[in-house]
């Protein structure tokens, strides 16, 4: 199966299709099965499994399995009010709930990441004040996950990043594998991730997203870094939890 992933990401990469370099990575029964890279880094060296890069779409879901977690620690349910819980922004709309955010019930289809960074920073206040005015479901990839990141650090008393890491990717042996992390205010060169490399020290990498917003407002709305590894460990443990084994980090299936 090993040898039969390589030579697909392989075939995938020299077709040039969707880019120069690749990852696999492949989990069976809890258990790494596949680990494979092709082609080369936007760097141009070989890529390696270990190699960590922007991964948006397919993180999103991380945001709402932390919050979970931490609205379950704290004792209430997925259908419990986040306002009852924590002190929301005055943007945010009332009664948000976890379900209600990670099935886009919420209907916090608006701004769009694309708006965002494209908008003059003083008019972004007003973009947000209008986030939920059409209340029919539709898909968030910016203003749903700062609404999670904002009620887990409510909830916790933690950074968002930072409970991520603690309570979800160290139980599941991902910490190297998936970085969330606010960048560190007055970086050079604006602000950036800080990324830790399986292997090597803690280090300043600047992304694409992270260098077109303040440090106050990047969090998991402006996506992570991850190994491909990182992202199967995390939908192997999800499939884990939803057919009822227990799975440390993860919120139980109630939730």
């Amino acid at each position: 199966m090993a040898d039969a992933a390589a030579e697909a990401l392989s075939a995938l990469v020299s077709d040039r299709i969707f880019g120069v370099g690749g990852q696999a990575a492949v989990y069976v029964d809890g258990e790494l099965a596949v680990d494979a890279a092709a082609g080369v880094t936007g760097s141009g060296i070989a890529m390696r499994p270990d190699h960590l890069h922007l991964g948006f779409c397919m993180l999103k879901p991380l945001p709402f399995l932390v919050l979970a977690a931490a609205v379950e620690e704290a004792g209430f349910g997925p259908d419990d009010p986040l306002d009852e819980m924590a002190e929301m922004p005055d943007w945010c709309p009332a009664g948000l709930t976890v379900r209600s955010l990670g099935s886009h019930e919420a209907g916090l289809g608006s701004p769009a990441a694309w708006q965002w960074f494209m908008a003059r920073p003083s008019s972004r206040p007003g973009m947000l004040a209008s986030a939920g005015e059409d209340r029919e479901p539709a898909y968030s990839d910016w203003v749903a996950p700062l609404v999670a990141d904002h009620a887990i650090e409510q909830i916790t008393g933690q950074r968002a990043a930072d409970y991520c890491t603690e309570a979800l990717l160290e139980p599941r042996g991902l910490a190297d594998d998936i970085v969330f992390s606010r960048p560190g205010e007055g970086a050079p060169g604006g602000p950036r991730l800080q990324c830790a490399v399986a292997g090597l020290p803690r280090r300043a990498v600047p992304t694409l997203s992270t260098s077109m917003c303040e440090p106050d407002t990047a969090s998991f709305a402006s996506g992570g870094i991850t190994a491909m590894r990182g992202v199967a460990g995390v939908y192997s443990a999800v499939g884990e939890a939803m057919c009822g084994k227990p799975v440390a980090g993860l919120p139980s299936p109630g939730m």
